[in-house]
């Protein structure tokens, strides 16, 4: 499991600007990063959002929320990296806004730093094209090299037999 020392040490290394606002979050993180199965944090900043101060951790599995409040216990909201649909976000002359899409959801987050603006979108953009990548490489037999057009071209000639396939079935009936 990851220590506090170990996540700072991670900030420090990816950029993190600060921790203003979210230190009791940051003693909290490591109980919510799965380090042993690969998780690595990308970036990470503090944003408004639902009234309160959050914790937006971005890794290369999902996008992590966590608000512990001083008389209550902890809100955290998980977002896994293949439900994001999409992301936007607007800036201003300080602060500004990210806007993630999910699902039939979406999630707005405010006051987010100028300066820590750029790398969250970038570290969200990163993790979801990783995770194309990545899932994209499951449909490729072993050995073959990698050719996206190729594999999409692969996909659809399959689902093209499967929807013959399909037709001739409801014919028969």
């Amino acid at each position: 499991m990851l220590t506090e020392e170990a996540v700072k040490h991670r900030f420090f290394e990816v950029g993190v600007l600060s921790e203003f606002a979210v230190k009791s979050e940051v003693k909290e993180l490591p109980f919510h990063i799965r380090d042993d199965e690969g998780e690595i944090i990308l970036y990470a900043c503090n944003a408004f959002s639902e009234g309160g101060s959050w914790l937006m951790v971005c890794t290369n599995k999902k996008l992590l929320f966590l608000d512990k409040g001083m008389f209550y216990g902890l809100k955290k909201i998980e977002i896994p990296i293949s439900k994001i649909n999409s992301i936007s976000y607007t800036s201003a002359m300080l602060y500004g806004t990210i806007t993630i899409y999910h699902g039939s959801a979406c999630m707005e987050l405010d006051n987010v730093k100028i300066a820590a603006l750029n790398p969250m979108v970038n570290a969200i953009n990163q993790a979801m094209g990783e995770y194309e990548i990545e899932n994209t490489k499951a449909f490729i037999a072993p050995g073959e090299a990698f050719d996206y057009q190729a594999t999409i071209i692969k996909q659809n000639e399959q689902i093209i037999s499967l929807l013959k396939d399909l037709i001739e079935i409801v014919k028969n009936k």
